[in-house]
């Protein structure tokens, strides 16, 4: 996907870049997050807009995981494998990295909270 940067970020809108930052969320749900992004911008059904809307809360999620000490060695798996690409990073790494950050942070069973 070839897109340039601008308009990723007029396609994330303010309160959806207000939200994300705003509202603490655990490892559990970033991951699950990030790998429904993934899911979004793979599936042929989706149209670009959505896509590139995907694309931004990716990039966001992929950024703040590099920013959070606690993960540092997950995001080592992608944190320098730059790519010339939207995400900035290599596609196979982000997907390594979900997918260990989903079997690492496994989203709790409701009947725990309980």
């Amino acid at each position: 996907m070839n897109c340039d940067f601008t308009a990723l970020m007029e396609l994330t809108t303010p309160m959806e870049s207000m939200q994300m930052e705003s509202t603490p969320m655990e490892y559990w749900q970033i991951a699950k997050d990030m790998s429904n992004q993934i899911l979004t911008i793979r599936d042929p059904q989706q149209d670009n807009k959505t896509k590139m809307g995907a694309v931004g809360i990716l990039r966001k999620h992929l950024v703040n995981c590099i920013l959070d000490e606690n993960l540092s060695k997950l995001t080592a798996l992608y944190r320098d494998k730059k790519a010339m690409n939207i995400l900035g990073y290599d596609p196979m790494a982000i997907a390594t990295f979900v997918g260990q950050m989903l079997m690492e942070y496994p989203e709790p069973d409701p009947l725990d909270n309980a």
